[in-house]
């Protein structure tokens, strides 16, 4: 009788697995992925670390032209001797016609996101912006949205995120596809590292920063020491 018992326990717990660990499989790959109800901001600000296909911008011109935002915001770090994804994300977004006068474009050398969140924010401060919307991809959502609001904290800036489709991450079969559970595990590496680590950091200024800015574009050089 308990051997019966016991195999009828195990099966039981077969069965579960199967049916119910997609599920599972699914919510692990879908909490990374925030997306907030969208209200009219001052700015629509694309992070650094858009794919070839430009899905960052490509989504936030659709709010941009949807009229979510004021200005368009790209923020690009230095990708090769003298090029930084911001101009090419600016090329871009023009290309989607959206008026240049409308486009702020920031050159950063950011090494992280809790970096970049502090350039930003210093360019946030002095244009008085106080409303914004983050786009970035889909996976980066939960993170960037955590992040922006500690280095924001006390700012009264108010933060909301919408995330860009990714073709290489998708959330619903990660586990069948090696790119994305690539994404997913690096992902959640960086995740944890922000709440073990970095987010203690989140008050720390950037050091030996300098700010040059024009009506169209601001230009923002950092040496980390």
């Amino acid at each position: 009788m308990f051997r019966l018992l016991k195999w009828v326990i195990i099966l039981g717990l077969i069965v579960s697995i199967y049916l119910y660990y997609p599920n599972i499989l699914r919510a692990i790959g879908n909490y990374l992925i925030l997306s907030d109800p969208l209200e009219k901001s001052d700015v629509i600000l694309v992070l650094s670390g858009d794919t070839n296909k430009g899905e960052r911008v490509t989504e936030a011109v659709k709010l941009f032209k949807k009229g979510y935002g004021k200005y368009l915001v790209l923020s690009g770090n230095k990708i090769a001797w003298d090029t930084y994804a911001a101009d090419l994300m600016k090329k871009q977004a023009i290309s989607l016609r959206v008026p240049e006068h409308s486009i702020i474009a920031i050159r950063n050398e950011a090494h992280s996101t809790i970096e970049e969140a502090k350039i930003i924010l210093d360019v946030f401060k002095k244009r008085h912006f106080k409303s914004v919307i983050l786009v970035t991809s889909s996976y980066h959502t939960k993170r960037a949205k955590w992040i922006f609001s500690k280095v924001f904290n006390g700012s009264n800036i108010k933060i909301s995120a919408s995330p860009a489709n990714d073709v290489e991450y998708d959330a619903d079969h990660w586990w069948q596809k090696r790119e994305s559970a690539k994404i997913l595990f690096y992902e959640y590496t960086k995740l944890i590292w922000y709440k073990a680590i970095e987010r203690f950091n989140a008050d720390k200024p950037v050091k030996d920063k300098s700010v040059e800015t024009s009506s169209r574009q601001i230009s923002l050089r950092l040496a980390i020491g």
